[in-house]
């Protein structure tokens, strides 16, 4: 009995371990690791809050300033990312050290980490030139925004709900109704920027109409009328899908602003959860494509391999081939869970230019098993994703093309430059049918010449044979 006591133990330490460690190992798809980066190690306190709801949410958060910390809060190490994530709020240092220099900030992001910038008015102009790089153009310095029609108190200014920007893969419902409700969003010294005609850039929260950013002077260099005018905007690069934000107000990420406001902080809660990745993050679990056979008297091989044994399948013109992808999507809590259904999804067949585009559809997994005429047999389809599939005739011209998915939406994962090789070949020489209808003419035109030449040669002779004969006589 002691014996099976102590066995039993072990295994219900590792079952709660393990039942522990699981939210926390599905919080982010890209890890859990945030650097807070305060211009003093004296305001890192006014932003206690922010590390807190991110703490709560299984976050790992560090502090540092931006021209000091030690070697275990550097960026990176060894060509290695230390951090996956970083919320910086230094925008009034003159020059921050080397490895938050822009050039590395930018590197990083390159390399898959995820960034949240937050400036005000009194910004430097580094963070101006940074900024370009994601197609943004902020305000010049000490020039912020004004609205003299939804003044608030301590020279704050009401931003009304109807600004935020109605994207439901970056705001979640709960933040959609919480700043619907409260119709209106605190905002102090704010600082907006024009989002540039890059496609990765896209806005998040604009400006009043009856806004305008100006400074001391009061004239007004930017009208809140301006359509790519913008108080929070975000960047996700094309290869690696990794998220930038920017937000022009960095009272927006203090303790006054997210204890006071549910709007606030349901609001920063949702652009946080987007940027680092907990939520609209895609992923690509698989891929195939095979030739549709028309019935069991269809015996010809699905697919042929090349000669050098490489992998590209080689199809025949006119072949029925069925395209699919089995499509996951993370989730905070429960991880990796099939994507929605209702994704717009489409494969093109491109031999430099697309020649077939097809809209892929959401298939349910229980129609796969209940149609069993179908040839070959679809692959299995795992119950953490969702297959998209669709069925194309390919071209009548030989060639070698490929498969591409090529997908841009703002705010969810990119999936892009997804390929597959799949050269078509023509017709065999004993592929065709014995006799082809399109042939009966030639044929005619070959045996009626043929049955023309022979009764020709024969009245020749026979009356060539008469004529003689008369000269003779």
């Amino acid at each position: 009995m002691a014996t099976s006591r102590g066995l039993l133990a072990p295994l219900i330490a590792f079952l709660l371990l393990l039942l522990l460690t699981t939210p926390a190992s599905a919080l982010s798809a890209s890890g859990q690791r945030v650097l807070v980066v305060t211009s003093s190690s004296g305001e890192a306190a006014h932003y206690s809050a922010l590390s807190s709801h991110l703490e709560g949410r299984g976050f790992s958060v560090a502090h540092r300033t931006a021209q000091g910390g030690d070697a275990a809060q550097k960026l990176t190490e060894f060509d290695e990312r230390r951090f996956d994530h970083i919320v910086f709020l230094a925008d009034d240092v003159k020059k921050p050290s080397d490895d938050l220099s822009p050039q590395s900030l930018v590197e990083f992001n390159k390399a898959g980490g995820n960034i949240v910038f937050a400036y005000s008015p009194q910004r430097s102009d580094w963070l101006r030139d940074l900024a370009r790089e994601f197609s943004l153009e902020l305000a010049p310095s000490g020039q912020k925004l004004v609205d003299h029609f939804h003044p608030a108190k301590d020279g704050s200014i009401e931003l009304r709900g109807t600004a935020l920007v109605e994207n439901n893969v970056v705001w979640d419902a709960e933040t959609l109704q919480e700043v619907k409700r409260e119709n209106a969003i605190l905002l102090k010294d704010a600082s907006p920027h024009l989002v540039g005609n890059n496609p990765l850039a896209f806005p998040l929260l604009r400006p009043d109409s009856t806004s305008y950013v100006g400074g001391e002077d009061g004239m007004p260099a930017w009208l809140g009328t301006e359509r790519s005018l913008s108080l929070a905007s975000a960047f996700q690069l094309r290869d690696s899908s990794a998220r930038v934000a920017f937000v022009g107000s960095k009272h927006l990420l203090s303790d006054a602003s997210l204890l006071s406001s549910r709007a606030t902080s349901a609001l920063i809660h949702s652009l946080t959860s987007w940027t680092f990745q907990e939520r609209s993050v895609l992923r690509l679990e698989r891929r195939s494509h095979y030739r549709v056979r028309e019935g069991p008297a269809d015996v010809r091989e699905s697919y042929e391999e090349p000669e050098e044994g490489g992998e590209a399948k080689i199809y025949r013109i006119k072949d029925n081939v069925r395209y699919s992808i089995d499509v996951a999507q993370h989730d905070p809590v429960r991880g990796w869970v099939p994507a929605p259904t209702n994704l717009d999804l489409q494969v093109s067949l491109n031999m430099i230019d697309p020649f077939i585009t097809a809209k892929l559809v959401a298939e349910d997994a229980s129609q796969f098993s209940s149609n069993a005429a179908q040839f070959p047999p679809p692959p299995q389809q795992s119950n953490s994703t969702t297959r998209y599939s669709t069925t194309l005739r390919l071209p009548d011209r030989l060639g070698v093309y490929t498969f591409r998915l090529n997908w841009f939406r703002h705010g969810w994962t990119y999936l892009d430059d997804v390929k597959d090789v799949a050269p078509i070949r023509a017709f065999n020489h004993d592929e065709g049918e014995r006799f082809l209808p399109a042939s009966w003419p030639y044929a005619a035109a070959s045996f009626s010449t043929i049955v023309g030449f022979v009764v020709f040669v024969v009245l020749w002779l026979l009356g060539g044979d008469a004529e003689k004969g008369g000269k003779g006589e």
